[in-house]
């Protein structure tokens, strides 16, 4: 009987570890996710990143070059949610207009 128990209580303390770890862990803002988006985009090739302000950015969270291409970012923190059908064509829409090659949208 007494097998039994200890896995399932040392189980238990990983499970209540974690909770705690996960707890005390610094939140990620919104700007410091799309900081660490452009320096992915910049480890790629990609030149003359431009950050948007962050409210009424036109749709788009950054904006780079590739190959003297425009391409546009929209950074979703989504850990859980899906990206919606309206953020897509809302991205899209931004592409058409400033003629860009090519569009991302990254989540978590």
């Amino acid at each position: 009987m007494y097998i039994f128990i200890l896995p399932a209580a040392l189980g238990l303390i990983a499970l209540l570890i974690r909770w705690w770890i996960l707890r005390k862990r610094k939140k990620t803002t919104r700007r410091q996710y799309e900081l660490k988006s452009a320096a992915y985009l910049k480890s790629k090739g990609y030149t003359h990143i431009r950050i948007g302000k962050g409210t009424k950015d036109g749709g788009r969270d950054l904006s780079a070059r590739k190959n003297g291409q425009l391409h546009l970012c929209q950074c979703k923190m989504f850990s859980q949610k899906k990206v919606g059908v309206k953020d897509v064509r809302e991205l899209f829409g931004v592409a058409q207009a400033q003629n860009a090659k090519a569009i991302f949208i990254t989540t978590r």
